[in-house]
Order: structure tokens, then sequence, then C-alpha cells
């Protein structure tokens, strides 16, 4: 079957895997885009190991959140239902339901005053929330009618903090993740955390008398590093403990009552995206310990991209007194476990990507992508993988492009390129090319399906990828390009089109295409105002002026400023040197820009403004902005603005590379 534009429609995404505790089955979500409502269901699925079946177990209106409870699941869902007038409307409200694990109808349990993102219970009565909850202005809290307090919200945004708004949640003014106790028998719901402490994860005492949490507490400028909390539940008491260490945190929970587990880095040697440790801390004594080899050249989570993605997971769980994680390693990820004296061991060992998974009572379940496979859900015992589900055994028929890799090496570094050919490739013929670059920069290209790229192969092109400098998963040196953006990174790509064009002769290098977003778009941004080799170029959600960046965006001021190593007031020459933008008047490529105005990672400014320069300098540019869409665009923006986003890209691609008419969309 041919590969189209929209054949992502047919796809279905799966994730949140939930092993159900003394039970032989399985409940996780699945995915699907909906292009008549221009969205995706999610619903509830429920596999069971003795008939070795899934089945739906809810409908398809479930929000993406859901959790256990004992013999049954709890989930948030966008169901209509009657509204007392007195309600107030809002985005950080929700209704939890309850459905029995044996079946039946799902039960209104409350309207919660936040969103939850995690849920824990406590015991038979009370849950444990992290929920996003935000804090009404004094003035608009008298107000009692809900209409006029809604108009009064609508109206003005109050800005007195930074970050002040965040991409996929909008303005998030005094907005935080709070942790909530739940009580079910009375509704009763207690905060567990302050109203300027945003909470990243939590983690429940095997006892159940304490919480360990890790938060930023803040009320005019989030900070990058983070703090490790323990709060207890009798006392109240909440202390902060290794408060003189600044660390960025991502995990923290219980190994037992006497071993607490952290994962993090001080950031001293390699900035913000410094490779993180495995450490353990004795819970009485304080004494820490660093478990993960001193000399881990991988990176904890899956960092290996493909637009075939929808629902997230675990990618980090503490059972039995072990860890189990996942870890990008080159061009791959894996499912690993570390016990406490630092013993570790690899779970998986095929090509692929583990996306989520989950463990209990040494059972492992797993979602995974393998080969050119799109997701399915595996069962993973003693090395071996199970596929457990056939949710894409249709799609898996398309057809996809023939996938090459070569080694090759660069000042004594070896590096990896990957090379998609048309399924009916003739080395006799002349094709156009397209190079393609990822975003990150701290990201890796895999051999995992890519639709989009897959897509122009299939349509004639030959398309190359690599990861160069400051790519993921190979360790902490190679990962560190501070400071060097448009250095390092646009030698290496430049280099390995050479290696691509020498390695594959039938690849026309008058039709050279360049493509790339985010990160992928300052370097295409960069490329085309460094060289004129490209007879094309694609930039999407890209960096053109690094002023822009790190004022505007959500993590501008925080992480991008580490990345470069300074900021505007420290080295004004710097930060403007490598703003592609300075370099527009070079440009002769024909550029397209794509971008989102939801866009709070790389701001829609950056596009305008590079739109603006080539214009002025007489090069042939086309802006393309995407209403109510954000960074993610690409990989879960809304069906139909995807399908239009790939058709813009290909149609200029077609013109500028094959010389072909097409119809220009309005």
């Amino acid at each position: 079957m041919q590969l189209k534009i929209d054949s992502f429609l047919d796809f279905h995404f799966l994730g949140q895997v939930n092993l159900i505790p003394n039970n032989e089955q399985a409940v996780f979500l699945v995915g699907k885009a909906n292009v008549k409502e221009n969205g995706y269901d999610k619903q509830i699925w429920i596999y069971d190991e003795k008939t070795k079946k899934a089945k739906p177990f809810s409908s398809k209106e479930v929000n993406g959140f859901y959790a256990l409870d004992g013999d049954s699941i709890v989930f948030t869902a966008k169901r209509k239902r009657e509204i007392d007038k007195k309600e107030e409307k809002s985005t950080f409200t929700s209704d939890l339901y309850r459905l029995p694990l044996e079946g039946g109808e799902a039960q209104f349990l409350s309207k919660l005053p936040f969103s939850p993102t995690k849920m824990l219970a406590l015991n038979e009565d009370e849950l444990i929330f992290l929920g996003t909850w935000k804090k009404v202005a004094e003035d608009t809290e008298k107000v009692e009618d809900p209409t006029k307090k809604a108009a009064l919200e609508a109206s003005v945004e109050v800005i007195d903090e930074i970050p002040y708004w965040f991409n996929g949640r909008g303005f998030i003014n005094k907005v935080r993740n709070r942790l909530f106790l739940y009580k079910k028998s009375t509704g009763e719901i207690k905060e567990l955390t302050g109203p300027y402490s945003e909470v990243l994860d939590f983690d429940i005492a095997p006892g159940k008398e304490e919480v360990a949490y890790i938060a930023a507490t803040y009320e005019n400028v989030l900070e990058s590093f983070q703090e490790l909390h323990l709060l207890s539940l009798e006392s109240g008491e909440d202390r902060i403990i290794r408060e003189e260490v600044k660390f960025h945190y991502s995990f923290f929970g219980y190994l037992s009552d006497k071993k607490l587990l952290f994962v993090g880095s001080d950031g001293l040697l390699h900035g913000n995206n410094q490779d993180k440790d495995i450490y353990t801390l004795d819970r009485v004594s304080m004494e820490e310990k660093q478990i993960s080899p001193k000399d881990w050249n991988v990176s904890l989570g899956s960092s290996v991209g493909s637009d075939a993605r929808l629902i997230g997971g675990l990618s980090q769980k503490i059972e039995e007194g072990k860890f189990y994680f996942s870890t990008t390693e080159f061009d791959h990820s894996y499912l690993n476990v570390i016990d406490e004296e630092g013993k570790l061991e690899k779970l998986t060992n095929l090509p692929g990507t583990v996306d989520s998974f989950d463990v209990n009572s040494g059972k492992i379940y797993a979602v995974l992508m393998r080969e050119l496979e799109l997701q399915e859900l595996y069962e993973i015992k003693e090395g071996k993988e199970t596929k457990l589900t056939h949710f894409n055994d249709q799609a898996n028929k398309l057809d996809r492009a023939k996938l090459e890799d070569f080694d090759f090496e660069l000042n004594n570094i070896n590096y990896k390129g990957y090379v998609l050919l048309p399924s009916d490739y003739d080395p006799a013929k002349k094709y156009p090319g397209i190079l393609s670059i990822h975003g990150g920069p701290k990201a890796a290209y895999g051999t995992v399906f890519f639709q989009e790229l897959h897509y122009f192969a299939q349509r004639g092109y030959i398309v190359f990828f690599t990861n160069p400098r400051g790519s993921d998963g190979r360790g902490r040196d190679f990962s560190d390009i501070r400071g060097e953006y448009g250095k390092i990174d646009y030698d290496n790509l430049m280099d390995f089109t050479d290696e691509v064009l020498n390695r594959y002769p039938c690849i026309d290098v008058d039709k050279l295409g360049v493509m790339g977003g985010s990160y992928g778009g300052f370097m295409t941004n960069w490329i085309i105002g460094h060289t004129h080799r490209f007879a094309a170029a694609c930039s999407q959600r890209s960096i053109s002026n690094w002023f822009s960046k790190f004022g505007i965006t959500d993590i501008g001021y925080s992480f991008n400023a580490d990345q470069q190593g300074t900021t505007p007031w420290e080295d004004f020459e710097h930060f403007w040197e490598v703003s592609p933008i300075k370099h527009a008047p070079n440009a002769k490529t024909p550029t397209l820009l794509i971008h989102s105005d939801e866009d709070h990672r790389c701001h829609y400014s950056c596009a305008m403004q590079m739109h603006t320069a080539l214009k002025l300098h007489g090069v042939d540019s086309r802006f393309v902005l995407f209403h109510g869409e954000n960074h993610e665009l690409s990989r879960s923006g809304k069906p139909k603005e995807r399908i239009r986003r790939l058709q813009e890209i290909y149609n200029w691609f077609e013109i500028y590379l094959k010389g072909e008419e097409v119809e220009v969309l309005g």
C-alpha cells in the first residue's frame, strides 16, 4: 500500500501501560486520529493474559490521564454532564470518573479544582494527586457571578513572574503543579503543597507515612534547579533535603523504608543538558552514593525521534527495591534495571525504542517500536520480547523506503549516517536529495519509522540524516556544544552531506534540499546564510534571533542562556553573531518557513523576522503560520493541520527541486 500524507490517520498510538497487581491483566491507552473532529480519540484498553487478547475498556473520551485504584480505574474525561450554573468553567478543573475492573458503567466521582497528571493510592479511601492548579487573582476571586468572573479572567493577562507561558500549556503565571490529598468517601480535597511550589514528581513511602517529591518554589523567577522534599502526612512537616546542593532532578522515590533513590546532575561540567546519574540516599544518615557507572556514556530516557507517537508513559520506576529505566545509546533506546549496590542489567537489546513501560512483581510490559514497525505492546521476559497486540498490522503494510546506514569518521570521531532510498531506487538514475536535521540539539535520529522522511523518499527523493555533535546518546562530551552552535555542528552536517554525495553519486548536487525543526530549524536558517549549495530549504518552528529566543520563550532565559554560555547583557556580540538573522543577507536559497502561533518554545516572531529579512534581500520566501498549534505540530498537532503542513513542505520541494508545477495552497 502506498504511504500517503495522511497515512498517520490509520496509525494507532499506544502508551501509559499499567500492570494490574495480583492480576493477569494490563491496561493501557490507545490513541487514534479523528479527522472529522480534527483531534484524537483516546481510549483505555485491557489486555488479558489468559485469552491473549486486548479489548476496549472505556469510551473514547478519556483525556489522557488514568490510574489504577485497587479494583477500579480512575480517569478524567470530557463527558457531558449537568453543570451547576455557579460552577466555574476552567481549564484548571477536571471531571473524575471511576470504572470498575469487572466492567460496567463509569461512575462520576467528583469535579476536581485541578487537572491531574499523576495519582497514587494512599489507602482504600485516600488518593494523592499531582495536578495543575491556578491561583486566582484576589480581585477576581471576589466576583461571585461565574459569567462575570470568566469574562474578567479572559479579558486580561497579568504577568509578574517568569516563565509566564509554556509550550502546550499557554499562560502559566501563578499556575503550579501541586500535590492534593483526595478522600473518596467525602469528596474532601486537601492541599499538600503551597501555591508557589512547582512539583515535578512524587512518591509515597512504603509505610504510607510520608511523601517524597521534587519541586521548585518561586514567586518571581523559576530557576533551573529543583529541591528534594520529604513531607510527613502525619505532622505536615515539609523538609528540604540536600538543600545546600544545586541539582537538576528528574526522579525521586523510595527503594525501601530505609533507602531513597534520586536521579539528577549538578550541571557543573556540561550545563543543563548534562546526562544525569543515579544515586541512593540513606533515609536516616542521609549518606548518598552514586550507583550508576562513573564512565557511563548513555542518557536516561528515550530521545530517539519519530512522528508516529502520541501518548507517553513511564520511563522510570522503582519496583521491589530495584530501579527500572530507559536509556538512549547511540541511535536506539533500551530498558535497564539497577539495584542499590549498582548491579546493572540491560533488559532489552534489540534496535528500536522503548517508548514506555510498567513492571510489577517481575513482570514487564512495554510499548516498543521495532525495525520500521509502529508501536505495539510487548512482554519482556528473560531477554526475549513477545508482541502482545497487533493494532498496527495493517498500517505496517504501507510501503516503506529502503533504509541504509554507514559509518564515517570526522576528526577522529565515528559517526553514523542514514539514507532513505525510494522503494524503486535505481542507482543509474538521478534523484534530488534532502538533508533532514533533528531538533534538540540533544536528541537523536534512529532506525525507527518516521513518516515524513519515508514519505519524501517514496516520492522520489533521497533523504539523508545523521546525529552531529550536540546529539544525544553519545556521552556528555559529545552532546555538549554550549557556545558552539553553528560551528562544529554545521561543519559536521556539511561534511556528512559531502560523504553522502560521494557514496551516492545518483544524487543531483544541484537539487539538494535541507529541512529541520526547532534546533533543526535554527540550523536550516544558519545553513542558508553560510552556503548556497542547497536549492530549497524548509525551516520549521525555528530560531533566527537569539535575543528573541532569550526574551520571549518559555525556556529562553534559562536553558537557552545555558546553551549559549552567556546572556545578551554579558555578551551582546555573541548573541548577534550566532543569530541566523545576521547572516540572512548572504542567503539565496528559496525558503519555506513554518510556525505555530501558540509555539512558546520557539516563538513565531523568529519566522517573521527571517521571512522579512529574506524578502528584503530578494530571496523567495513563504511563511505559513498555523493558528492554535504549538511546538508539537508535526507530532501531535490537529490532523488537518498536520496534513496541511506536510503538503506545504512537499509542494515547496516539488517546485524548487523537481521543477514541478503544483497548486499553491491559499
